[in-house]
């Protein structure tokens, strides 16, 4: 009686189990296909609106706007050459003056006379040396008739040599008495315009005594310090736009003059020259002044103009201290546009702060993300934004 129960319960655990493994296979069967419906039934990913900009190779140098103080093209310290009282004063501060304009006149009352005793002096030694020529002239007719002493012969010869000798030291002091009186008049190298008057007359000037200074205002000079990105740009002979305060109406062009080639130790900033023609006069050294440099982009000695390759400030983002930017290309599905992740190598630019140099990561040409780079992801789609 005990066998049939038992068989009926394993039946029985047998149907049961059927029942659950047909149910489960049909629940995993069931969910497989909603999930494949909920694939199917997803939207297509919507692409992010950006804005762009164009990766560019621009020249090495930027315009570089800065400011100073003009200053005169050059000062000149007249001195006094020779010593003596001051006898005339022919000018005084604020005079214009020509190249060889009398400035002072010296006493040289002292120097006329010396210059009369140097000319009897000379006078004198041409007398001798006439003499002892004729001499020399005679004794040379006895010695071709061969009948001059030797004796006499050496002591004409002599006396010839030494008069010819006395002759050309009486001559170089004549001249050098000559030059003193013409030193004693002082007269401008330069044109210019007398900056300030340090003897006055009546005075006793020494030789080597500054007596005044004059200033080349028809040119003026600018000095302004560029840094080592901004001077690497720029080369003597680019052009420079002025605007004094004084006279904001009027632009003046100038040039640059000259590059210090090392820079200074405490800016460590290279000193620039510009040059500044004033030929009407109208700016004055002192003169507050902005000025704007601007690169010639002259290729140099390899015959290519020196270039560097930029992108816009706000294309770049850094994350774990590495600049980045996202390109934009067209590899998206049907042909549409995707960012991509792209890392980069800068270097700022002082002379240009809305850009960045890019060292490598991008090339002239491409096109990178300027707006909305914190929503992008790499691969993303996007969409150009006017």
């Amino acid at each position: 009686m005990k066998q049939p129960k038992t068989w009926i319960v394993a039946l029985g655990v047998f149907l049961i189990t059927g029942l659950l493994g047909a149910g489960g296979v049909a629940a995993y069967r069931k969910a497989q296909a909603e999930h494949r419906k909920q694939l199917t039934d997803l939207p297509e990913q919507i692409a992010t609106p950006v804005r762009v900009a164009r990766v560019e190779r621009r020249p090495a140098g930027f315009e570089v706007r800065t400011h100073g103080f003009l200053t005169p093209y050059e000062t000149l310290g007249i001195a006094a050459e020779v010593t003596g009282r001051v006898e005339q004063q022919h000018v005084e501060v604020s005079d214009p003056v020509l190249e060889g304009s009398v400035l002072f006149e010296l006493d040289h009352a002292l120097l006329d006379a010396a210059q009369e005793k140097a000319l009897a002096e000379k006078q004198k030694a041409d007398s001798t040396v006439n003499q002892a020529r004729f001499n020399a002239q005679r004794v040379e007719k006895l010695k071709r008739q061969d009948s001059a002493n030797p004796i006499e012969i050496q002591d004409v010869e002599t006396a010839l040599e030494r008069a010819l000798a006395i002759q050309k030291e009486a001559q170089a002091a004549l001249d050098e008495v000559t030059i003193r009186i013409r030193k004693s008049i002082v007269r401008a190298p330069s044109r210019g315009v007398v900056a300030r008057i340090y003897a006055r007359q009546g005075e006793f000037a020494r030789a080597g005594q500054l007596m005044a200074d004059i200033i080349i205002v028809d040119r003026l000079k600018l000095n302004v310090q560029l840094n080592d990105r901004e001077v690497v740009g720029f080369e003597p002979g680019d052009d420079v736009s002025i605007e004094a305060v004084a006279i904001p109406s009027r632009r003046f062009a100038g040039r640059i003059l000259r590059i210090y080639p090392q820079a200074s130790a405490q800016s460590r900033k290279f000193e620039v020259e510009i040059e500044v023609p004033n030929d009407q006069g109208l700016l004055r050294p002192g003169f507050f002044v902005n000025a704007r440099l601007i690169p010639s982009g002259r290729s140099g000695s390899s015959g290519e103009v020196p270039s560097i390759v930029v992108i816009p400030r706000l294309a770049t983002m850094v994350r774990h201290q590495q600049p980045y930017c996202f390109t934009v290309a067209g590899d998206g599905p049907d042909g549409g546009l995707r960012a991509h992740w792209t890392p980069l190598e800068t270097r700022p630019l002082s002379a240009d702060p809305q850009y960045v140099q890019v060292l490598s990561g991008v090339a002239p040409g491409q096109t990178v993300v300027m707006s909305g780079l914190q929503d992008l992801a790499d691969g993303a789609l996007v969409s150009l934004q006017e």
